[in-house]
């Protein structure tokens, strides 16, 4: 984005500097990435009125004009097709003034004498226009310096917004923010309206009908009639093409002039190519179709806010306008547009449509409604004073529901503790009120009524890093947190070493699966725990948290036999998760468990067959390893209530000091088909033999304690 210094000096009332503005800028958020300094016309590029105008004797593509350019009048040679008669003011660069690079001489062209050259914007690099001379409205006396006459020395901010910032993306915003950061006094601009009224009320002339409320909460409308289209005034032209706008005509750079002012995006309709003035706001239709201003036909989605007339669509809402009623150099006739739209709307049309124009960069991040009267009354004030006509009595103004600003209360002991530095209430107070919040102070506290056009003001904390932010970053002093040293805690960590150990000693591998899993292998297994569901999954099939570890090891089965191998017995010692409450993150319990899971051909000597591997291998692998960890051996129990995921021949609990901690059993033949698992020649599922227990409850937590040895160690140092 581009910022012009003069422009917001104008509206602070005060001169700015720009490398001041440009650094405070910057330590309070909106990045200024680059101060540039526009060319400016030098000393000997003055303005200059024609006295005589003929044709040249020997070129009929040639003029010689004899003009005053203040030190007498010269004779210069112009070949422009739009060279004007006598009386109107131009630019001359004198001899010895330099236009691209190249220095301006008297020279003899086609052999008439010219002593000097009349310029174009383009040549003087102070705008795009290329097509002839640079005709000015105004009238300055002959000689004057064009740069001084124009004030021409500005200098141009190219700046970055956060998407949370959109109201910097216009002067008026900007100048608050300036005017915050710099403690400056910001009244908001009053544009002048005076402008020529007929003696018709608007609503003859234009009626606007929302049909979908949420998408446009807001719409505005003002006619201007009688106005006639051509170039505007050269310092408008001049101001747009500083801040990379390219200059149309006068009605459409009204428009553009108030987006880089309010940031407030207009559209200007042909009103005499609209059936009755109408307007409809609505969604489109099934197989809609319309071209927009760029010449590509757009294919509409039901999805997608158009702006419609009485038959067909004539803009896509806030991202671009409709080719059949445009401004063109015959309207007389202007609908001026002024809306505010639904962001996540525009950001998903602006997006589907590959399409992102200036109004939907705005759109989509967050204008103001509060202003839309007042703005589209100046856009057709100006329209007026720069085109002529009229304009109709009264605006247009659907709003059927207002936009209430976001209500805040910001606590001062909050944000010292927040920001680590002392604050007291009157600077917070400040601080608030120059961002354009209005605020009462009640019972030690602020109560704040957030401003329209700041739509990221929606929490305290929002409101804590406001006056942070405008105090500096760079003051708050630099804090060290205390920290009290203490030997880290390894008894959970050598436990679940210990068992590791103990599982990879009963013939066990450990594997690692994802902590991410499908929720239909849940619903499948039909396990009794409510999953953890991921608000944003990164695909469809790991879209929940693992409530056991038995889905990964299965998955892995099938990986596994997939590869045409066999046997298999592993272990996995992770977090499961489980929805409910009591734990450290509201409505999600975790716990440690282990899982494992054997199958296939029993390890066996050439020759020698032993069978497949079942319950009693996976309740072998336990009872081995936790034997060896508890003071106590595992106990093994039927289960009374069945597991859907395991047969029921084999559900057994694992029991210690009589509480039941986990289970073991073998997969009930109903799933093992579902997963494709291997079968016997009866059409049997081979056995896959299963367990689980939780870590964190079971007795691998318990200290086990050995005997001192009867017989004391000895050391003896022997030379040999």
């Amino acid at each position: 984005m581009k910022a012009s210094i003069k422009w917001l000096s104008e509206i602070l009332g005060e001169d700015l500097d720009a490398s001041i503005v440009a650094e405070r800028l910057t330590q309070a958020g909106v990045e200024i990435d680059e101060v540039i300094a526009p060319p400016v016309p030098g000393q000997d590029v003055v303005i200059a009125r024609i006295v005589e105008r003929r044709k040249h004797p020997s070129r009929d593509d040639l003029f010689v004009v004899r003009v005053d350019g203040g030190n007498g009048t010269h004779e210069v040679v112009c070949g422009a097709p739009n060279t004007p008669g006598p009386g109107a003011d131009v630019v001359l660069a004198r001899p010895g003034a330099r236009v691209q690079g190249h220095e301006i001489t008297t020279r003899k062209l086609a052999g008439v004498e010219s002593a000097g050259m009349l310029c174009s914007e383009a040549e003087l690099a102070i705008g795009p226009d290329e097509s002839g001379i640079l005709i000015l409205e105004e009238e300055f006396s002959p000689g004057t310096q064009l740069a001084r006459a124009y004030d021409l020395d500005d200098r141009i901010l190219e700046y970055t917004i956060t998407p949370n910032r959109p109201d910097c993306l216009g002067h008026v915003g900007l100048a608050r923010e300036v005017s915050a950061v710099l403690g400056l006094t910001f009244r908001t601009p009053v544009p002048d309206l005076e402008a020529a009224e007929l003696d018709v009320p608007v609503q003859d002339l234009a009626t606007v009908r929302i049909e979908d409320p949420v998408g446009c909460p807001r719409y505005a409308a003002a006619v201007v009639q009688g106005v006639k289209v051509k170039p505007a005034p050269f310092m408008m032209r001049h101001r747009l093409h500083l801040l990379g706008v390219r200059p149309i005509s006068n009605i459409v750079d009204v428009t553009n002039w108030i987006l880089l002012l309010d940031n407030q995006p207009l559209h200007a309709f042909d009103r005499t190519l609209l059936p009755d003035g109408l307007i409809i706001v609505r969604r489109a239709r099934a197989g809609e179709t319309m071209v927009t201003l760029d010449e590509v036909e757009q294919k509409l989605v039901q999805s997608d806010l158009v702006i419609a007339g009485r038959d067909r669509s004539i803009a896509v809402a806030g991202v671009m306008g409709g080719e059949g009623t445009s401004v063109t150099d015959e309207t007389s006739d202007v609908l001026i547009e002024c809306a505010y739209f639904d962001p996540g709307s525009i950001r998903s049309t602006s997006a589907r449509l590959k399409l992102q124009s200036e109004s939907s960069y705005r759109f989509e991040r967050g204008t103001d409604p509060s202003p839309i009267p007042q703005i589209v009354r100046h856009a057709a004030a100006m329209m007026v004073r720069l085109g002529g006509g009229g304009v109709a009595r009264g605006i247009v103004d659907v709003y059927p529901e207002r936009i209430q600003p976001a209500r805040i209360v910001l606590r001062v002991p909050r944000v010292e503790k927040i920001v680590g530095a002392p604050f007291d209430e009157d600077e917070c107070l400040r601080a608030l009120l120059a961002l354009g919040c209005t605020v009462k102070v009640e019972d030690g506290k602020l109560e704040v009524a957030a401003p329209t056009h700041r739509p990221d003001l929606t929490r305290e904390i929002d409101l804590v890093e406001e006056v942070a932010r405008l105090r500096g970053y760079d003051t708050i002093p630099v804090t060290y947190p205390f920290v009290q040293a203490r030997p880290p805690e390894r008894a959970n960590y050598d436990t679940l070493l210990r068992l590791k150990r103990a599982m990879a000693a009963a013939g066990l591998d450990e594997v690692v699966s994802l902590s991410l899993v499908h929720s239909k292998r849940l619903e499948d297994l039909e396990l009794p725990w409510v999953p953890v569901k991921i608000a944003n999954p990164l695909t469809a099939d790991r879209d929940v948290m693992r409530t056991s570890l038995v889905p990964g090891l299965l998955d892995l089965l099938q990986y596994h036999l997939s590869r045409l191998k066999m046997g298999l017995g592993v272990f996995e010692v992770g977090t499961v998760f489980r929805a409910d409450d009591g734990g450290m993150v509201e409505g999600v319990v975790e716990k440690k468990e282990c899982a494992g899971l054997v199958f296939g051909p029993r390890p066996s000597w050439v020759g020698e067959r032993r069978g497949h591997a079942n319950f009693h291998d996976a309740w072998g692998a336990v009872h081995n390893a936790l034997s060896d960890l508890w003071d106590e051996a595992p106990g093994l129990r039927r289960m009374e209530q069945a597991r859907p995921w395991l047969h029921p021949r084999s559900a057994s609990a694992i029991v210690a000091d009589g509480v039941e901690v986990g289970w073991v059993g073998e997969l009930h033949p109903r799933h093992a088909l579902k997963l494709g698992l291997p079968v016997d020649r009866d059409g049997t599922p081979l056995p896959v033999g299963l367990f689980a227990f939780e870590v964190s409850t079971s007795h691998a937590v318990r200290p086990r304690f050995n005997r001192y040895s009867e017989m004391p160690q000895a050391e003896r140092d022997i030379a040999m």
